[in-house]
């Protein structure tokens, strides 16, 4: 005879655990907890009731994650377009994301994030020929910088001008 499966209270219990143990490690957006409760296996409607009540008792908020993520990429190097794709990705609907990331531009301003990203590259270590600048600013463009800003942040300096 075939044992009973476990009851929905059980399944339920069972998903808010591993949604603990997600929330854990890191904040999530409910579209990412969701997302990663469902690849365990767990019913629609569990993981659904699940994210529902983290929400209500403010255990899980896709503000606190968008907060969160956009600080912690902007650090990172990376533009406000990264960042607000990185975030969409993620669940968080455009006008949350946009922001989201405005906000926390007022941290992280997005001259100093591009040049943080810029550093890595080794532009300013070497020689700046046309082709280091055409790889910089490939760089900073996929790192989503603004294009006039990367036109002003590697514009030629005087000693360049004069060569």
């Amino acid at each position: 005879m075939a044992r009973p499966g476990p009851g929905p209270e059980k399944t339920a219990e069972a998903a808010r655990e591993t949604a603990y143990r997600l929330l854990k490690r890191r904040e999530h957006s409910r579209a990412e907890l969701a997302t990663k409760l469902l690849l365990r296996g767990y019913e629609e409607d569990v993981v659904t009731r699940v994210v529902r009540e983290l929400t209500a008792r403010r255990e899980l908020s896709d503000e606190r994650f968008a907060e969160f993520r956009a600080k912690a990429r902007l650090a990172r190097g990376y533009g406000p377009s990264a960042v607000v794709a990185d975030l969409r990705a993620r669940g968080i609907g455009r006008e949350a994301a946009e922001v989201c990331v405005s906000r926390s531009m007022e941290d992280v301003p997005e001259r100093e994030a591009a040049r943080k990203a810029l550093a890595r590259t080794g532009w300013g270590r070497g020689e700046r020929t046309p082709e280091a600048r055409r790889r910089a600013h490939a760089h900073l463009d996929r790192r989503g910088f603004s294009p006039g800003l990367i036109r002003q942040i590697l514009k030629p300096g005087p000693e360049e001008e004069n060569e």
